[in-house]
């Protein structure tokens, strides 16, 4: 029998493979696992099913149901207060909030989601130029464009610490679309 991490693994590959079909199937999987495995060790199990499957979904166009499934997510890191997870989580709610139009509660998502991960000194550059990302697209989105400025410019240069080019682009994109020069 696999385990939950094994079916999450499969899932990923068959994804990243072009398997849509084997993905969902594997996902499903680690999700009725994940729900029947008891603790912290089935919360834990749970919220990475979770977030593999509302990442098929988006991908698939079930924007509803990977809201859902990040919704329910979240909820579950809320039960530890320290969740490592949450951030990530709520990056990816705030991300389909915005695309729903949902402004207020994709606001909220976002801005919590860089509020944990300031107090967490030990995140990697691509993870915070990640999470920089949303909410310079939500001010954008607010008409707020000087914050939006100053969070391209930190996720640009986070992007060019971790060698990510395409976010290094995509942040010079948007500014210079904002008037900044030397975007």
């Amino acid at each position: 029998m696999k385990s939950v991490v094994d079916l999450v693994k499969e899932a990923v590959a068959a994804r990243r493979s072009g398997d849509a079909a084997g993905a969902e199937a594997a996902a499903r999987e680690a999700l009725a696992r994940a729900r029947s495995t008891p603790g912290a060790a089935g919360r834990d199990a749970l919220i990475v099913a979770l977030s593999v499957a509302a990442r098929l979904d988006r991908d698939a166009g079930r924007l509803d149901e990977a809201t859902q499934r990040y919704a329910e997510a979240a909820e579950i890191c809320r039960r530890d207060p320290v969740s490592p997870r949450l951030p990530h989580v709520l990056r990816h709610l705030g991300m389909l909030q915005l695309r729903a139009g949902n402004l207020l509660a994709a606001t909220s998502c976002c801005e919590e989601a860089l509020a944990l991960r300031r107090t967490q000194p030990e995140t990697p550059p691509l993870e915070m130029a990640n999470t920089l990302r949303p909410l310079a697209l939500v001010r954008e989105a607010e008409r707020r464009n000087a914050e939006a400025v100053q969070y391209w410019r930190e996720a640009g240069s986070l992007y060019a610490t971790a060698g990510v080019a395409s976010g290094v682009d995509e942040c010079r994109r948007r500014l210079a679309a904002l008037g900044e020069k030397n975007g």
